[in-house]
């Protein structure tokens, strides 16, 4: 079986954040894209930013919104976590 080296993609666009059952979906769809293009052996940082550029203008919005400190920042989990309940509080 052959290994995937690269993925080309760009941003991963969700349909809609405005309605909360769409997020597992989308989260649960970037995480495959995670492991198959091995983004999950990457830095935690570039993690998080391939996120953060899947999700769109609107992500940087609420990111901003979370006040983390710079060790939250750097934690991939952290901060999908703080989406998860920023979008399911919907």
């Amino acid at each position: 079986m052959s290994e995937i080296k690269n993925i080309q993609h760009g941003p991963i666009i969700p349909d809609s954040f405005k309605r909360s059952e769409e997020w597992p979906k989308w989260i649960g769809r970037f995480e495959t894209f995670r492991l198959a293009s091995a983004l999950d052996e990457k830095e935690k940082v570039t993690q998080l930013n391939a996120l953060i550029y899947a999700m769109g203008d609107e992500a940087d919005d609420i990111t901003t919104g979370f006040a983390l400190t710079d060790v939250e920042k750097g934690d991939n989990g952290v901060v999908k976590n703080k989406f998860e309940g920023h979008f399911v509080s919907l």
